[in-house]
């Protein structure tokens, strides 16, 4: 595999880097009621997190461990994200909560390193996992093989969880098994093409169809010393969701079915996703260190006006209006031809995952853990209608958001009855050898340092490798 060497060595990058961005950031804090800055959590490792985080566990007392039903105080770890509004709200408001309905629980935060879920196996491996995790599928279906997660069937049935779930969610909370190992919070979720509007109508343009009108965008901004679209590229999923809104216009099924096996890389509208990749990387779609470039300097760049379009879930929906208001919008992604782009409106990138908040079957207060684990999951769903406007969550929660929803998110509301199919988030993908190599060969195209030849050289032999 000619580039396997480079892939593995921006994969190390991507571990040692431990991005900050959509998902959170990278070092461990003791305090209930606030976090470490992004910035700050940024500076650990993953060496320092799981140093810090057998320092935090040596230092509880055996009272702190004492079962609930004594009335004693309890402390519970757990690793979550919280990097931004749309993972700080949620957490704060169920900590809240949690201190009335459980009062005699404290809940001691680790804020979740981006670093593809590399700290939370090393974390594992060591027997220090924390007593409630935040787990994507690869981390459910690793963890199972080694019983380092606990079943929940029963905690979701006695809890009313499952009578809560909206039925197009209910396979959200289900493994491959059949069995429950995380609590879901987020829905089907989806990946959207941002953009300026008050850039694209000061420098002329329209919002771009096909390719050739994104080529003439990526000219015109460029020119004007604007950076067309920002990525955050030194985490890997944001590479392999630029890769897959291309694919779709092509295949689709996109990474989905490649993860699934029911397409082959090698199949031509993948070839063709890759090709047309490669010439926009070439056009200079991306910032010449989009692979360096982590999501508070991405988003930056975009909400500042250096950067014309973004990519990003519907999740910075909340966040782009707060700071440009009437000019940010939401695309259709562009196509090959006219009657493609029509066409492809109806698929998306993203979907959703078993994915959620897992439990730790070794706590010492392991049934206790699972219970809160669930009520978290609860409030974070409603504070994610309430105060972040995004009714995209798995359960109904009864409540009603404190304001209108964002002009964006009425516009995904009304789009997704035509919405057909969707693919994955890759930490939706049940590969791990996939998931690894989509990301690793994505950041290899977008850098330039991968032809879309040897792109799909890699990826044929990742793939040949997935049942090994």
């Amino acid at each position: 595999m000619k580039k396997k060497m480079l892939s593995t060595l921006m994969s190390l990058t991507m571990v040692a880097g431990l991005l900050a961005g959509c998902g959170g950031s990278s070092s461990t804090t003791t305090s209930n009621d606030t976090a470490a800055s992004t910035e700050e959590a940024s500076e650990a490792t993953a060496e320092e997190s799981v140093e810090e985080t057998a320092e935090a566990e040596t230092a509880e007392s055996t009272e702190e461990k004492a079962e609930a039903a004594d009335g004693e105080k309890v402390t519970l770890s757990i690793y979550t994200q919280y990097a931004d509004d749309d993972t700080k709200v949620p957490y704060d408001y169920a900590v809240e909560q949690l201190a009335e309905a459980y009062p005699n629980v404290e809940l001691n935060l680790i804020v979740q390193a981006q670093d593809d879920g590399q700290t939370l196996k090393t974390l594992a491996a060591t027997g220090q996992l924390p007593d409630i995790y935040q787990a994507s599928t690869d981390l459910i279906n690793t963890f199972r093989e080694s019983n380092q997660i606990m079943v929940l069937n029963d905690v979701a049935q006695s809890t009313g969880f499952l009578d809560k779930l909206y039925d197009a969610n209910k396979d959200l909370a289900y493994a491959e098994d059949g069995n429950i190992y995380a609590f879901p919070f987020s829905g089907q979720e989806y990946v959207l093409w941002y953009y300026n509007k008050a850039l694209f109508e000061e420098n002329g343009l329209e919002v771009p169809q096909t390719y050739d009108d994104l080529k003439n965008c990526i000219d015109t901004f460029t020119a004007a010393g604007i950076t067309p679209l920002a990525l955050f590229g030194q985490e890997g999923w944001n590479t392999a969701a630029a890769y897959d809104v291309i694919a779709t216009r092509y295949a689709e099924g996109g990474i989905k079915a490649l993860d699934e096996q029911s397409a082959n890389i090698t199949d031509q509208g993948y070839v063709d996703a890759a090709k047309m990749m490669e010439e926009l990387v070439a056009a200079g779609l991306y910032q010449s260190d989009a692979t360096t470039t982590n999501y508070d300097q991405a988003s930056e760049m975009f909400l500042s006006g250096q950067a014309a379009m973004f990519i990003n879930g519907q999740w910075y929906i909340e966040d782009a209006t707060a700071k440009l208001g009437d000019d940010v919008d939401w695309m259709f992604y562009p196509a090959a031809d006219a009657a493609s782009y029509e066409a492809g409106k109806s698929a998306f990138s993203g979907g959703g995952s078993a994915s959620g908040f897992a439990v730790n079957p070794d706590s010492e207060n392991a049934e206790l853990a699972a219970e809160v684990a669930e009520f978290i999951t609860e409030k974070y769903c409603e504070a994610k209608v309430m105060y972040r406007h995004n009714p995209l969550v798995a359960i109904d929660t009864g409540k009603e958001p404190d304001s209108e929803y964002p002009a964006m998110m009425k516009k995904l509301s009304d789009t997704l009855p035509s919405i057909t199919s969707t693919t994955k988030f890759t930490w939706g993908l049940t590969n791990s050898t996939f998931n690894d190599g989509i990301q690793s060969e994505t950041q290899g195209l977008v850098s330039g340092q991968f032809s879309a030849d040897e792109f799909i050289e890699d990826m044929t032999d990742i793939m040949e490798d997935m049942n090994d």
